[in-house]
């Protein structure tokens, strides 16, 4: 065990291997997902903007947009489709 936190409603043990140097700094959260992104073999939905395509993933969308989970998550046709036609918007705003 490197490191041990506790409080009232958390605890916390880390048990890898200590990473120094550059490699502590690149990995995050945030860079990981971004990863994902422009995956289409990883992506579950593909918008379709201005004739372009554009790969995504739903549960990142149900957690951050509003408008989008209630499209992808509700009883809207586009919950089980796996291209969605998005108009009157440009490419470089959706994206």
């Amino acid at each position: 065990m490197l490191s041990l936190s506790a409080g009232f409603y958390h605890s916390l043990c880390i048990c890898g291997p200590r990473v120094q140097g550059r490699d502590a700094t690149r990995r995050t959260l945030a860079s990981d997902l971004r990863q994902l992104l422009a995956q289409p073999r990883r992506s579950d939905v593909t918008f379709v903007v201005e004739g372009r395509r554009i790969d995504a993933h739903r549960c990142l969308l149900l957690a951050r947009c509003e408008p989008l989970a209630n499209m992808l998550d509700g009883s809207m046709r586009e919950a089980t489709a796996g291209e969605v036609e998005i108009p009157d918007v440009s490419y470089e705003v959706f994206k």
